[in-house]
Parts: structure tokens; C-alpha cells; sequence
């Protein structure tokens, strides 16, 4: 685990659930009474063991499993994405899309917590701001465990496509590997905020893809209608391209090939070779996208 990962702030203090959040019924704002979040409609949505709260309308059927988010953590807590987070916060800090302290993330599509609590770290360190963190998904294991490792943020089960957070809170929304809804985004965003969304290029795990036998769709891997497609929401302010090779010990093969639905449908013929086999190195190949929301006019 890293240096930073380590320093990551457990203060003890409350999440701003009333600020941040609101009803995902009738859309009004909550009030904390004790352990319960209460509209004036009286909705009433009661907190977790570790203080995540589930705001999900109904219930989702979902491949992310507690298996898949373990799997992701023990990824993501061996380094495997550090140069990526790195690179989003020296984008972020270098544009500041903020104004006063603190400056405010939210993570569309968190799963276990890794990526927001390491960027909310490093803009802390880099721009020695105070920042306050947020994250949603809708598969209640992944935010389960967020909930648990990073307790000074808040954490909800949530749809993007509907999400329980007020409107103009946040500087910088986060989507990392995850799908979108920029509509939404727009709307949770302060004029001036960002849109972070990272996106895989060709090269991304290829080496797993090649020992399973994934096959690329025919006519070869594209990103571009993606990024066609958030340049019209957002304008395109910077496109980071962020392409490293991690050595993979042999411990970590196993957990690589749970974490990523590119291998589901593998059969598992096909994972017991890989795991035989081996690997000794993995690409990672993505582009960070960041778009402003643009001020509007009094």
C-alpha cells in the first residue's frame, strides 16, 4: 500500500449527509435525526453500520459482486493504479475548477472507494485544500466496503441516472471506467465544475485479454463515440492519455481476472489456463477526459 494511502484522513468527523444529499422520492433536502435522514415529506432513509446510506428506489440486479469489489480493492491497494490517480489530480489541480474551501468530489460509479479517497488525498496535498468526498453506485457490496475503509466520506447506494445529491454541490465529478449520465452531471456540478471521466484505449489489459482469448469486436477497439459524446455534453478542456506496464506478481492474476467484467462469459477452461500460464506484466492504457460545465449568466 502506498505512502498515501496510509495518510488518507480518518477524523472521525460527520459526512455532510444535509448538505450534499436529497431525497431520491420527491427530491427535497434531508435532515439527519440520529441514525435516520428525513425529508419534509417524511421519507425517511436510515444510515449503515459504517454510515452508507441506500437510496436506490428499487431493487437492481447486478454482476458487481462482494467478490468482484474484494477482488478491485486488492488491485487497486497493490499500486496497480497509481499513476492513473496521480494524473488526475495534477489535471485537476492544474485547471482548479473550485473556488472557496473545501472543494467537493463526488465518484459516479464508486464501487469499493479506492480511486475517490487517493484523488481527495492527493488534490489535499497538492492544492492544501480541505476536500470533501462522495460516492455512489448502485451495487450496495462495493459501497459496502467503501463505507467501511473510508469512513470520513459519504458513501450511498444510488443510480447516476437518478442521483440522490442536490443540485450545483460539487467542483469535480468523477467517472472512472463507469458509465455516465451527463445530464446529471450537469446538474450536481457548481458553474465552472468538471467532468473527470477515464475511458480504456486499446491497450488496456491486452496481455489478459490475449491469455484468456477475449477477441476484440471486429473492426478493432474504438473510444472515439464516447468521446464524441462527452465533448457535446461538456467542452473538452484536456484529453490525458495514461499508458504504463505493471509487473504482476503471481498472487495478484487471480484477483485481475475477478475484477474486470471483460472476463465475464470466460469459461472457466479458460481461466484455469490463464492462471497456469501466467503473467508477468499488464498494460494499462486509458484516457482521462476532463469537460467544464460551463457558468450560466444571471
Amino acid at each position: 500500500m502506498s505512502e498515501m494511502n496510509h495518510s488518507l484522513r480518518q477524523d472521525g468527523r460527520r459526512p455532510p449527509y444535509e448538505t450534499l444529499l436529497r431525497c431520491p422520492i420527491c427530491a427535497e433536502p434531508f435532515r439527519l435525526e440520529g441514525r435516520s435522514l428525513i425529508c419534509p415529506r417524511r421519507h425517511c432513509f436510515d444510515l449503515s453500520r459504517h454510515g452508507a446510506v441506500h437510496l436506490l428506489g428499487r431493487p437492481h440486479l447486478t454482476k458487481y459482486d462482494k467478490r468482484l469489489f474484494e477482488a478491485r480493492r486488492r488491485i487497486c491497494l497493490s499500486g496497480f493504479y497509481e499513476p492513473l490517480s496521480d494524473a488526475i489530480v495534477e489535471a485537476v489541480a492544474g485547471i482548479r475548477p473550485f473556488g472557496a474551501s473545501p472543494i467537493r468530489l463526488l465518484d459516479a460509479g464508486c464501487g469499493e472507494g479506492y480511486h475517490l479517497a487517493r484523488i481527495a488525498a492527493g488534490l489535499r496535498q497538492a492544492v492544501s485544500t480541505e476536500t470533501i468526498g462522495a460516492g455512489v453506485d448502485i451495487a450496495k457490496e462495493g459501497v459496502a466496503l467503501a463505507a467501511k475503509a473510508y469512513p470520513d466520506m459519504l458513501w450511498c447506494v444510488g443510480d447516476i441516472a437518478q442521483c440522490p445529491f442536490r443540485d450545483g454541490r460539487f467542483d469535480i465529478v468523477l467517472n472512472i471506467l463507469s458509465p455516465s449520465n451527463y445530464r446529471e452531471f450537469a446538474r450536481m456540478l457548481k458553474d465552472g465544475g468538471a467532468v473527470v471521466k477515464v475511458v480504456p484505449e486499446a491497450g488496456y489489459l491486452q496481455e489478459l485479454r490475449e491469455v484468456l482469448s477475449v477477441k476484440p469486436d471486429s473492426g478493432g477497439y474504438s473510444n472515439e463515440r464516447t468521446i464524441r459524446l462527452f465533448a457535446s455534453s461538456f467542452p473538452l478542456a484536456e484529453r490525458v492519455r495514461v499508458r504504463y506496464t505493471v509487473p504482476l506478481k503471481p498472487s495478484l492474476l487471480e484477483p485481475l481476472i475477478a475484477m474486470t467484467p471483460l472476463t465475464w462469459g470466460v469459461s472457466e477452461a479458460s481461466r484455469s489456463g490463464a492462471l497456469k500460464k501466467g503473467l508477468s506484466a499488464i498494460t494499462v492504457d486509458l484516457s482521462i477526459l476532463i469537460g467544464r460545465k460551463t457558468r450560466q449568466r444571471s
